[in-house]
């Protein structure tokens, strides 16, 4: 039996690492949108926000822009529409930096009347739509919206992919 060397036990660590910080990440995030009957807009945008700024941090390299209105007072979500838009949100940015080898990444979240309409857009190398195989990436992203009763759209050529949602509040 050939012994491992002590780089393979310290990436094996790393990558355990770094899947227990991603799933206590993930259970927080569902406890923050179970808790509440309905999240704010202001809710909604400071997660984002926050998670926004982690991945700067971390993924040096990357332009991120981050729109929305500015009158949301009147704004609720139910706890459902809360937690699956942000993991659309966050899908949709891994998606982009992972695969898509983005240099930017822009999130928009605007109202129309009642309607919530979000959209990632990133300026990666895209991908056929044809072609590809949906994987759980966006198989996920299809089945949350699908959860919320929003409309799914997702183009990609080679400037980028965009992915848009939007959703009865």
């Amino acid at each position: 039996v050939a012994s491992r060397g002590l780089g393979d036990v310290y990436k094996r660590q790393d990558s355990i690492g770094n899947f227990t910080r991603s799933t206590i990440t993930d259970l927080r995030d569902t406890i923050w949108a179970m808790n509440k009957e309905e999240i704010t807009f202001e809710d909604l945008k400071t997660r984002t926000t926050n998670f926004i700024e982690a991945a700067k941090t971390s993924l040096l390299g990357i332009d991120f822009e981050f729109n929305y209105p500015k009158d949301t007072d009147n704004v609720k979500l139910n706890s459902l529409q809360g937690i699956d838009v942000y993991r659309i949100i966050q899908e949709a940015i891994n998606n982009a930096v992972k695969h898509a080898k983005a240099t930017k990444i822009v999130v928009n979240f605007e109202i129309d009347g009642s309607d919530l309409k979000i959209s990632i857009i990133d300026n990666g190398v895209g991908f056929d739509q044809s072609t590809i195989e949906a994987g759980n990436g966006l198989s996920s992203m299809k089945k949350r919206a699908n959860e919320i009763d929003a409309n799914f759209e997702m183009k990609s050529s080679n400037k980028g992919t965009g992915i848009t949602i939007k959703f009865k509040m």
